[in-house]
């Protein structure tokens, strides 16, 4: 059961359960205890542990924030393909680089915004994206999505999303964030925003600051987690390969970066990681405390990902991995790769 003084808590819950791709979820409180439901009162919740690490098998009495462990593994009262209705409908803002269209490919970033935002307004909440859209989608020479497009458009919003593209003028694809935020002030006059999520700080820090408490601001990745990849790149080199200069400027520029992070992060009042070892991260590396950070894992959209027995047998077959060695283990993962 709840036991919480706001709703809000819930749409928290379901951004980062739903499903995600974010290395993790930030929040702004300056110092008002209410966007997360974190007061002395209703912090203290109770939740059965459907299925800790260890011995955990009782149901949990306290504080969330001191969660010992993924916030995944408290029993919420929902079953697979199904959740219950929301206590409260949300008005929700979503600012993000790019909107994708079904005729796009998108990113990660992109379908993450996407598939979140639309499973949020099929579950009932209100929203209104601030966006634009890739070149292929407008039509430039009226600066509006293109008639199939459109199509998309009419289709979103007689479901609860309404999309509002603000390309720049200088056809380079960007967003025109004060075209953007001069519509989000005029709809948040009419009707405040109870949420105003900034994907992959889509919304500038001062403006999402201003916006106050009820600000989420997501990362797509940081500075720390990136130079991995550059370490691997290094790595792979040919005995005798010279260092490319574009591999040696990023590793320099993203060691600044990543102090730059460290100087930043402590800004926002919670950090909701979607792994155990970002979380360890950002308190080891990035020096924030445990109480302000809370590990809730990436979902799965079940309707996509769910097993299929017959056509795995048949991509084993396919792979040569069928009679003698279909013991061998298969792994495979949804995504795209980009250098």
């Amino acid at each position: 059961m709840f036991a919480m003084a706001s709703v809000r808590i819930t749409l928290i819950l379901f951004l980062a359960l739903a499903l995600g791709s974010l290395i993790f979820f930030f929040f702004y409180l300056h110092g008002q205890p209410n966007l997360l439901a974190f007061s002395a009162a209703s912090a203290a919740c109770q939740f059965r542990v459907t299925s800790p690490p260890g011995s955990h098998s009782n149901p949990f009495l306290g504080d969330l924030r001191s969660l010992p462990f993924a916030w995944n593994l408290l029993g919420l009262g929902w079953t697979a393909g199904f959740a219950p209705a929301p206590a409260q409908y949300l008005h929700i803002a979503l600012f993000v680089k790019k909107w994708p269209f079904r005729s796009s490919s998108p990113g990660g970033l992109e379908r993450h915004a996407f598939v979140l935002h639309t499973l949020l307004a099929r579950r009932g909440h209100t929203i209104h994206v601030f966006s634009t859209t890739a070149s292929s989608e407008m039509d430039s020479a009226h600066n509006k999505a293109r008639p199939e497009a459109e199509a998309d458009i009419r289709e979103w919003a007689n479901k609860g999303l309404f999309l509002h593209l603000f390309p720049r003028p200088d056809g380079s694809g960007k967003m025109d964030i004060d075209a953007a935020w001069e519509e989000f002030v005029r709809l948040n006059s009419t009707r405040p925003f109870d949420i105003v999520h900034s994907e992959s700080v889509a919304l500038p820090p001062d403006r999402a600051k201003s916006v106050g408490p009820s600000t989420v601001v997501s990362w797509h990745g940081i500075s720390y987690e990136i130079i991995y990849s550059d370490i691997i790149r290094d790595l792979t080199r040919a005995p005798g390969e010279v260092r490319a200069p574009d591999l040696l400027k990023s590793l320099s520029e993203r060691t600044f970066r990543v102090a730059e992070e460290v100087k930043f992060f402590p800004s926002y009042a919670h950090h909701v990681a979607t792994s155990d070892h970002v979380g360890d991260v950002l308190q080891n590396i990035y020096q924030i405390g445990a109480e302000n950070v809370h590990i809730i894992l990436n979902g799965v959209d079940e309707r996509q990902f769910r097993p299929d027995p017959a056509a795995g047998a048949r991509f084993r077959t396919i792979l040569g991995l069928s009679g003698a060695n279909q013991q061998q283990l298969v792994l495979g993962a949804a995504g795209r790769l980009v250098k």
